[in-house]
């Protein structure tokens, strides 16, 4: 396993690591990756540049139309993601276990009224306020 996969949680920006999770197993354009995370192209494309260096991501382009190129999680973008899940885990762990059972009890609460409002409750909509 190289380093930078070793070395993820340090080194990983949240925009970076959101883009592991937004491309998951599908491909996207640059634009559209943007888009979704409300940044310039500017900025995503450096973004992709260093993940890309890293190894983490591809670009992908279309045999069709010469122009489109699409983004790709990396066999080694897919063990960056475990290991930076299992960092997160780690820490949360380490935080959650300071609260008693009544304390925990009522953040998993807050948790799911949260979830509730983010998560869609049909395939492709969100939520209205």
């Amino acid at each position: 396993m190289s380093g930078d996969v070793r070395d993820a949680s340090a080194e990983t920006t949240d925009t970076q690591m959101a883009v592991l999770y937004i491309l998951g197993d599908r491909n996207l354009s640059l634009t559209s990756l943007a888009e979704y995370m409300s940044v310039s192209t500017a900025a995503m494309t450096k973004t992709i540049t260093t993940m890309e260096e890293r190894g983490w991501v591809t670009r992908l382009r279309s045999t069709v139309d010469k122009r489109q190129v699409s983004i790709s999680v990396t066999p080694e973008g897919f063990r960056a993601r475990q290991v930076l899940e299992e960092h997160v885990a780690s820490q949360l762990v380490g935080i959650l276990s300071r609260l008693d059972d009544t304390e925990q009890r009522l953040l998993m609460a807050g948790f799911q009224t949260l979830r509730s409002l983010f998560v869609p409750h049909e395939e492709g909509q969100r939520p209205t306020s």
